[in-house]
This record gives C-alpha cells, structure tokens and sequence, in this order.
C-alpha cells in the first residue's frame, strides 16, 4: 500500500488529504482530515459523543473511493489542470 499526504492550499495545517493506492484491489482511496480545536471540556465533550457514536458533530473525517471510471476522470481533469 502507497500513501501520500497533501495539505490544504491555504496553508492551515490541519487540512490535509492521504491519498492511499492498495494494489492487491487495485483501488484509491482519499481520506481527509479537518481538524477544529476547542477548549478541553469541548474536546473531552466531542471525545465522549464519538467513542460512544453518538450525534457527533464536531469528528470531522471522511473517505470515499474511487472507481477505475473516476479515477480515469480524475486523471483527464489534472492533466487538463496541468496544461492549463
């Protein structure tokens, strides 16, 4: 498995992506990461909700993958952003 972070153009440290390619399924996957830091009651409060899965609004992570069709379009698209 290859992965690679990439931080956010503006520079914030805790934007960031990891792009993860798994040749055994040939897939990519992206996960991203916005961190927002609050005081320690409100992080022990966000902490709780996720451990227990509740309504948690303030866990910001996410992933998706894409498929071979996508990833070709997401290819054309950065080949066509490279030219340009």
């Amino acid at each position: 498995m290859n992965s690679k972070w990439f931080n956010c153009s503006c520079y914030d440290a805790h934007h960031a992506v990891r792009v993860v390619y798994e040749p055994k399924y040939n897939e990519v996957f992206f996960e991203m990461r916005v961190n927002n830091y609050k005081n320690f009651w409100k992080r022990l409060k966000a902490a709780f909700k996720y451990l227990f899965n509740l309504n948690n609004r303030d866990t910001s992570y996410d992933a998706f993958i894409l498929t071979p069709e996508d990833r070709d379009v997401m290819v054309a698209v950065m080949r066509r952003l490279k030219d340009e």
